[in-house]
């Protein structure tokens, strides 16, 4: 994923988009620092996180995205079986 793209996410039942506003590569101690950056914005953003690199503790890779206004959709139980 990359800046620019977008992608949604379901959640309690409705569907959310978002755009990828920043990569970024940190310290693990750097993490709540840049949170607290996109929380002081007011406005919504989702933060995706995994260790970097592969195998590794070493750092995290961010992605920061901003929710944008989509098609309000209501979604059932997507894990019920009927």
């Amino acid at each position: 994923m990359a800046e620019g793209e977008t992608f949604e996410v379901i959640r309690d039942g409705s569907k959310y988009s978002y755009v990828i506003e920043a990569k970024k590569i940190v310290e693990p101690e750097e993490v709540g620092g840049e949170v607290e950056k996109y929380d002081q914005k007011g406005e919504r953003y989702v933060t995706l996180m995994a260790c970097y690199p592969l195998l590794s503790t070493a750092q995290r890779i961010m992605l920061v995205a901003k929710q944008v206004p989509t098609n309000a959709k209501q979604y059932g139980n997507i894990f019920s079986s009927s």
